[in-house]
């Protein structure tokens, strides 16, 4: 009786159609699980000098392109700069609301907020208590959210950017 020749684990499951091919690949990546997180603020302040708002439903297409959103969590000081009307829209998308008090200086002129930095150590906090979650959608025109997206790619997490072309981070 001759003897089968030995088979790769690899070139069986190829014959047997368990080797995974690109299309399979790309599924497996579109159902990993993704979080994201908006500047709304920034995004919004952003968005304003161009003319243009905010478009709930393409800021949540893209990251749905990347993989199942398993949070979504925008932040600003919904009492300030025309945001007060946001938050029921952003709660039917699945959005959640998160309040950032804006610092008020002399004169009650608005200082700035901290809704960048809440991002940050939510979003660290959020890739350490769900560590199932290995993609990270983050909204923002603020340069200085690249230290973050340097961290999370160090814990191995993939991280997507999005932001308004052109803008400046002032806001």
């Amino acid at each position: 009786m001759p003897r089968r020749a030995a088979v790769s684990q690899e070139e069986e499951d190829s014959i047997n159609g368990d080797r995974p091919d690109d299309d399979d690949v790309k599924l497996q990546r579109a159902v990993s699980d993704a979080a994201l997180f908006i500047d709304w603020e920034n995004l919004k302040w952003s968005l304003r000098d161009i003319g243009r708002v905010p478009n709930i439903s393409s800021i949540l297409d893209a990251a749905r392109e990347r993989g199942r959103v398993v949070v979504a969590r925008a932040y600003a000081d919904w009492q300030q700069g025309g945001h007060h009307l946001d938050p029921p829209n952003l709660y039917r998308a699945g959005i959640s609301p998160v309040y950032i008090p804006s610092r008020m200086g002399g004169e009650g002129k608005i200082i700035k907020n901290s809704a960048d930095i809440k991002l940050a150590v939510d979003t660290i906090d959020y890739a350490h208590t769900s560590p199932h979650v290995s993609i990270f959608v983050i909204v923002s025109g603020d340069a200085d959210l690249v230290h973050l997206a340097t961290y999370l790619r160090m814990q191995g997490k993939f991280v997507i950017a999005i932001g308004v072309s052109g803008a400046s981070s002032a806001h």
